[in-house]
């Protein structure tokens, strides 16, 4: 019988196959532990904890990848801190923020109180006031 290999599923990975190799595990956990990795390619905000990662097959193949995090400061502050890391200027609608990288890419930014999906089994804490949400889809 063979081993199974664990997943890392708070990190989004996953072990495709039977094995793999050391040199590819210890790369694997090194993206799963660098911040910009962790942050889908945009800048991690400072403190922001993370609620919970997800990866999400489409019907044609495209593979989504999305975060969500959590922080005390409030979405004006952290949506200026976004265009200061070169983000353009957001759309805004209906309360939340929404930045777009590309067509691949979408950072958004939302009040905690908001019930609006993807939600996760881990909630926003009461001093918590933004919930970032990033997101990455390759095809």
């Amino acid at each position: 019988m063979a081993a199974q290999r664990p997943s890392l599923p708070a990190h989004g990975i996953e072990s495709k196959g039977e094995s793999q190799s050391a040199e590819a595990l210890a790369a694997t956990l090194a993206q799963a532990l660098d911040p910009v990795q962790q942050w889908l390619g945009f800048t991690p905000y400072l403190g922001a904890r993370l609620l919970c990662s997800e990866r999400v097959l489409g019907s044609k193949g495209e593979v989504l990848d999305w975060r969500s995090f959590a922080t005390a400061d409030d979405i004006e502050k952290v949506a200026a801190f976004y265009v200061g890391h070169g983000l353009k200027e957001p759309d805004r609608s209906a309360g939340e923020v929404i930045y777009r990288r590309g067509s691949e890419g979408v950072l958004s930014l939302r009040p905690a109180a908001a019930s609006k999906p993807p939600t996760c089994d881990q909630k926003p804490l009461a001093n918590e006031m933004t919930v970032v949400l990033i997101s990455r889809m390759k095809r």
